[in-house]
């Protein structure tokens, strides 16, 4: 398959998100986002790039917001689906990126759908208006990647499929370097909800949060947590079967070390509990019910898309 044009076209990503995490941006919630006339606009910097969403084809572009991290997501609506992410860092004069993810879809006639994607990183490029993520400027301005920059140059010993149940898939970074992970669910349809989609690295927990992970080996969860001192607030719930929050409350110590009672949510005690900590850029551990009659492991990352 041909590495579809980053050329961006439509303001609105049409797949529902299954959850309250990533947050798709428009004027009322975000600085960053695209305006229903098709124009990036950042209102704390005063910056307006016109026409950057208007530029044909069956593409659907937005801004969405992983806790502090902006993303542009466009989102080709062919049979096969082309999801490219870019994840934009502010410099101080303006927004740039050095990383593009390409996840994509393919169907495999009798078969579930299957998945897979590439990484990209190269060197810095400021958002202009005028390139709008042109494929040829982009390519140009990577130094040496322009022969990754089709999913179909991947080498055919290198390429990792995913596909349903799976609870994530591998990105392909580069000849001979080890894969990249990211956790999201994957259904038995040719489309994803990239939403909750983590591929970062945890390095500690601030603030609010939100992770992406599994319980076992293909059960996914998603987990908002609020730390306080050495109190942790939070929810978490199985995208796939069950929409339904689960209260959690715990502690962390200095150590990194986390305890999370799940609370039964009509009696509110404690069902079962997570435990782990985080370690090699992971929240990972042991999920128990209180009974001890069923115990599995867990793993989480933080959701948003890594820049290195």
């Amino acid at each position: 398959m041909k590495f579809a044009s980053l050329l961006i076209t439509s303001f609105a990503i049409i797949i529902p998100s299954i959850t309250n995490a990533a947050m798709y941006c428009n004027q009322s919630n975000c600085e960053l986002f695209i305006d229903d006339s098709g124009s990036l606009i950042d209102s704390k910097h005063d910056i307006t790039f016109k026409n950057f969403g208007n530029f044909g084809g069956m593409v659907d572009v937005s801004i969405i917001r992983y806790d502090n991290q902006h993303v542009l997501i466009r989102d080709g609506l062919a049979s096969d689906e082309v999801i490219t992410a870019i994840p934009l860092a502010w410099n101080g004069k303006n927004w740039s990126f050095n990383t593009i993810y390409i996840i994509e879809s393919s169907l495999n006639t009798g078969k579930p759908i299957i998945w897979d994607g590439i990484k990209l990183t190269g060197k810095f490029i400021n958002v202009d208006a005028k390139t709008a993520f042109n494929a040829d400027d982009v390519c140009h301005n990577f130094h040496g990647y322009c022969k990754n920059m089709k999913l179909d140059n991947m080498p055919d010993n290198e390429k990792i499929f995913s596909n349903s149940p799976s609870a994530g898939l591998y990105i392909w970074t580069g000849k001979h370097k080890k894969p990249e992970y990211c956790y999201i669910p994957l259904y038995e349809g040719n489309r994803v909800d990239i939403s909750p989609i983590a591929c970062r690295k945890v390095i500690s927990l601030n603030g609010t949060m939100n992770f992406t992970g599994a319980i076992g080996k293909d059960i996914p969860i998603v987990m908002v947590l609020t730390r306080k001192n050495d109190a942790i607030t939070g929810k978490y719930m199985y995208p796939r079967n069950r929409k339904e929050w689960i209260n959690l409350r715990g502690k962390i110590s200095s150590s990194n070390k986390i305890t999370l009672d799940e609370l039964d949510g009509k009696t509110g005690a404690v069902s079962a509990i997570f435990s782990g900590a985080i370690k090699d850029g992971y929240i990972a551990g042991s999920w128990t019910t209180v009974d001890k009659k069923k115990t599995f492991p867990f793993r989480m990352l933080q959701q948003g898309f890594s820049s290195n």
